[in-house]
């Protein structure tokens, strides 16, 4: 019998806890949970951190429970069944109930772990059910931040740059959305573009944020970031650079 680290559980038991189709779960575990990591072992394709499912379960656990659907609302697993949403949709969703952004209305208790979650179904439709968001490769996100795609691959691995699991049919591939772009603009500042911004060196930028206490939430002595990137709230109590305190570069779209 395989025996797993104490805080990860296989594939299969966390398809239970949460009330998920092992195959499902498989394909939506890398954007859904990236602290979940591949493994070797025969039969289970993933281990996913205990922690994690412990976290849903005490999610779960909260909310008001439901002996029937009211005829208003829609569950997880009728979403899944029948949709209107994709996977990619539905991974969006669950984001953003684990992180409070779009709370369910209760848990229906003849279903199991995440399937038993209801929405509204209205508001459901409105937020989620729209056009389909853009996403973009990671090189071409590189392109639209004016940096080296090895340098895109590095903001990723950070988790500065915001990666998705884009999910189209069967077949899914990592992207980035048009809105994890704006968010990297609004958020950090490479310091090429401050000093072009300036008008002097990279260089000249980082010694003197140095001296002034600004240390670069990225950067060639992290994650090999060849590019130095500053947190911009941390840029904002500077004086000599209130120039840099905009929203960031336009034209993402």
């Amino acid at each position: 019998m395989i025996s797993f680290a104490a805080d990860n559980m296989c594939l299969a038991e966390a398809a239970s806890c949460l009330g998920m189709k092992r195959q499902r779960l498989s394909r939506l575990l890398p954007f859904l949970c990236p602290n979940a990591r591949k493994s070797t072992f025969h039969g289970t394709p993933w281990l996913i951190p205990k922690a994690w499912i412990e976290e849903w379960t005490g999610k779960l656990n909260a909310l008001s429970h439901y002996k029937s659907i009211p005829s208003w609302a829609i569950s997880l697993d009728q979403l899944l069944r029948y949709g209107p949403l994709d996977e990619h949709r539905v991974c969006t969703l669950l984001r953003d109930v684990e992180f409070d952004l779009f709370p369910p209305i209760g848990l229906y208790a003849n279903s199991v772990g995440l399937a038993g979650l209801l929405f509204d179904r209205c508001q459901l439709l409105k937020n989620y059910a729209g056009a389909q968001r853009v996403f973009y490769s990671i090189p071409d996100a590189a392109s639209r931040l004016g940096v080296k795609q090895e340098v895109a691959y590095a903001l990723a691995a950070l988790g500065l740059l915001e990666v998705e699991m884009n999910i189209s049919g069967r077949r899914q591939a990592q992207g980035v959305s048009a809105s994890s772009l704006r968010k990297f603009q609004s958020s950090y500042v490479l310091a090429s573009d401050a000093a072009k911004t300036l008008g002097c060196s990279s260089r000249a930028i980082i010694t003197a944020l140095l001296a002034d206490g600004i240390d670069p939430v990225a950067g060639p002595s992290q994650n090999n970031c060849r590019q130095t990137v500053y947190s911009r709230k941390d840029l904002e109590r500077i004086p000599w650079l209130a120039t840099l305190n905009g929203p960031g570069p336009e034209g993402v779209d």
